[in-house]
């Protein structure tokens, strides 16, 4: 398990910004990113799983049919 800091941030459906205070910062250990995300969105229906890299952190975005989308930048500590 290796321990991250887990930025997570929910996106307004309509328009796409950020919606305000709603981003949340904690750390936890994990056996992997993808497997944690997926199994927060285990039982939604019409979810997408989109996975990149940013300045060498793993970033996973779930988009829903409905337009909302949720972010989540992990950063191995």
């Amino acid at each position: 398990m290796k321990r991250y800091e887990i930025i997570q941030e929910i996106f307004v459906p309509c328009n796409g910004d950020l919606v305000q205070n709603q981003r949340t910062i904690q750390e936890r250990m994990l056996i992997s990113p993808e497997r944690y995300v997926r199994g927060l969105y285990k039982n939604e229906r019409g979810a997408s799983y989109l996975h990149n890299t940013w300045g060498g952190s793993s970033v996973y975005e779930v988009v829903f049919d409905a337009g909302g989308k949720h972010r989540y930048i992990f950063t191995e500590l």
